[in-house]
């Protein structure tokens, strides 16, 4: 059967192509956030019509740039949208535990708290 979209490979060089001009961007922050960690974390309550289960999405920032991120359903069903904003943070903070180890074995050594 013949399709009438190129191979495999040239699909990615033109997916390359297109999008030559876009990416993510680093910059220095400033002194007081350079090569500080921060994040953001948000829920929203029973989004999914089926399950009734929250949707967790968070995003971790270092040097002005997005280092880490993740959008998932939650796992069990929370029966408050503070309950669902409680699970997301719970989640963000095991993503600062990990990412914060990782840091530290780049010697960017993370002074005080990770802000949320």
């Amino acid at each position: 059967m013949l399709t009438s979209q190129p191979p495999c490979p040239y699909r990615v060089l033109a997916y390359v192509k297109g999008t030559i001009n876009q990416g993510l961007l680093y910059h220095d922050p400033g002194a007081r956030k350079r090569n500080k960690l921060s994040g953001r974390v948000d829920s929203d309550f029973a989004s999914d019509i089926d399950t009734r289960k929250s949707v967790t999405g968070y995003l971790m920032v270092f040097n002005g740039g997005p280092i880490s991120w993740k959008a998932s359903r939650q796992g069990g069903v929370t029966l408050s949208s503070s309950e669902a904003e409680f699970v997301a943070a719970s989640k963000a903070g095991q993503e600062v535990l990990y990412l914060r180890a990782l840091l530290k074995g780049f010697a960017y050594l993370q002074h005080g708290p990770t802000e949320i």
